[in-house]
């Protein structure tokens, strides 16, 4: 009977463990910065070496220049749900 309950209590701790594990690994900042890791991670494996600036071929510099040259267009998005749902909140102070 007194290894039960003993067992009992390691079960709940592991248990509560768990919980707090998984909720912790959910949050969006750990979700982001492992995002971060394997995305850089990735980068790296594919793309081992750095090209400096001597190494652009004349016809890379071409392209780059011309594609600077290009002109821009603004595109216009409409606002989020979450925007205007915040532009219409009543404020909680009180005069």
């Amino acid at each position: 009977m007194c290894g039960g309950v003993v067992l009992a209590f390691v079960a709940i701790g592991f248990l509560i463990f768990f919980i707090h594990h998984v909720a912790s690994s959910l949050q969006a900042s750990n979700v982001i910065a492992a995002a971060a890791a394997e995305t850089l991670g990735a980068i790296d494996r594919l793309f081992p070496e750095t090209l400096k600036a001597e190494e652009i071929s004349p016809e890379g510099e071409a392209h780059l220049i011309a594609l600077e040259k290009r002109p821009q267009t603004i595109i216009p998005a409409p606002a989020s749900e979450v925007t205007r749902a915040a532009m219409f909140t009543v404020s909680p102070h009180r005069s």
